[in-house]
Protein backbone atom coordinates (compact mmCIF):
# COMPACT_ATOMS: atom_id res chain seq x y z
CA UNK A 1 0.00 0.00 0.00
CA UNK A 2 2.85 2.39 0.74
CA UNK A 3 5.11 1.01 -1.97
CA UNK A 4 5.01 4.21 -4.06
CA UNK A 5 5.77 6.30 -1.01
CA UNK A 6 8.70 4.11 -0.04
CA UNK A 7 10.19 4.34 -3.54
CA UNK A 8 9.63 8.03 -4.24
CA UNK A 9 8.66 9.71 -0.98
CA UNK A 10 5.26 10.55 -2.50
CA UNK A 11 1.93 9.04 -1.41
CA UNK A 12 0.08 9.75 -4.64
CA UNK A 13 0.11 7.54 -7.73
CA UNK A 14 1.22 10.43 -9.95
CA UNK A 15 3.48 13.22 -8.75
CA UNK A 16 5.51 16.08 -10.13
CA UNK A 17 8.68 16.97 -8.26
CA UNK A 18 9.96 20.53 -8.50
CA UNK A 19 13.44 21.38 -7.25
CA UNK A 20 15.09 24.67 -6.34
CA UNK A 21 16.63 26.77 -3.60
CA UNK A 22 13.99 29.47 -3.13
CA UNK A 23 10.98 28.06 -1.25
CA UNK A 24 8.79 31.06 -2.10
CA UNK A 25 9.41 30.60 -5.84
CA UNK A 26 8.82 26.84 -5.51
CA UNK A 27 5.47 27.43 -3.78
CA UNK A 28 4.43 29.91 -6.46
CA UNK A 29 5.42 27.57 -9.30
CA UNK A 30 3.74 24.58 -7.62
CA UNK A 31 0.46 26.51 -7.43
CA UNK A 32 0.80 27.54 -11.09
CA UNK A 33 1.45 23.93 -12.06
CA UNK A 34 -1.55 22.75 -10.02
CA UNK A 35 -3.85 25.15 -11.86
CA UNK A 36 -2.64 23.83 -15.21
CA UNK A 37 -2.86 20.17 -14.15
CA UNK A 38 -6.43 20.67 -12.85
CA UNK A 39 -7.55 21.49 -16.42
CA UNK A 40 -6.62 18.00 -17.69
CA UNK A 41 -9.70 15.81 -18.19
CA UNK A 42 -9.89 12.95 -15.70
CA UNK A 43 -7.72 14.55 -13.05
CA UNK A 44 -9.13 14.05 -9.56
CA UNK A 45 -7.43 15.87 -6.75
CA UNK A 46 -4.45 18.15 -7.22
CA UNK A 47 -2.69 18.94 -3.94
CA UNK A 48 0.53 20.93 -4.07
CA UNK A 49 2.66 20.15 -1.04
CA UNK A 50 3.12 23.03 1.36
CA UNK A 51 6.67 24.24 1.70
CA UNK A 52 6.07 27.50 3.57
CA UNK A 53 4.61 27.97 7.02
CA UNK A 54 5.52 24.51 8.22
CA UNK A 55 6.88 24.14 11.73
CA UNK A 56 10.64 23.88 12.02
CA UNK A 57 12.89 22.73 14.77
CA UNK A 58 16.39 24.03 15.39
CA UNK A 59 18.80 21.94 17.44
CA UNK A 60 21.55 23.84 19.23
CA UNK A 61 24.09 21.66 20.93
CA UNK A 62 25.87 22.57 24.15
CA UNK A 63 29.30 21.45 23.00
CA UNK A 64 30.78 21.56 26.49
CA UNK A 65 28.16 19.14 27.84
CA UNK A 66 28.51 16.93 24.78
CA UNK A 67 32.26 16.76 25.34
CA UNK A 68 31.74 15.93 29.02
CA UNK A 69 29.68 12.90 28.06
CA UNK A 70 32.06 11.89 25.29
CA UNK A 71 29.39 12.24 22.61
CA UNK A 72 29.94 12.98 18.93
CA UNK A 73 28.09 15.77 17.06
CA UNK A 74 27.94 13.74 13.84
CA UNK A 75 26.32 10.81 15.66
CA UNK A 76 23.84 13.11 17.44
CA UNK A 77 22.90 14.66 14.09
CA UNK A 78 22.34 11.18 12.72
CA UNK A 79 19.99 10.37 15.60
CA UNK A 80 18.03 13.60 15.10
CA UNK A 81 17.73 13.01 11.33
CA UNK A 82 16.62 9.43 11.91
CA UNK A 83 14.02 10.48 14.46
CA UNK A 84 12.48 12.94 12.00
CA UNK A 85 12.60 10.43 9.15
CA UNK A 86 10.45 8.01 11.13
CA UNK A 87 13.01 5.41 12.07
CA UNK A 88 16.22 5.46 13.97
CA UNK A 89 19.18 3.45 15.03
CA UNK A 90 18.47 3.67 18.74
CA UNK A 91 20.36 0.42 19.15
CA UNK A 92 23.53 2.49 18.69
CA UNK A 93 22.99 4.21 22.05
Amino acid sequence: MRFNELLTGVREDVAVKLYGDDLDVLAQKANEMAKIIETIPGVGDVNPERTAGLPQMTVRYNREKIAQYGLNIDKLNEYVRSAFAGGCGWSDF
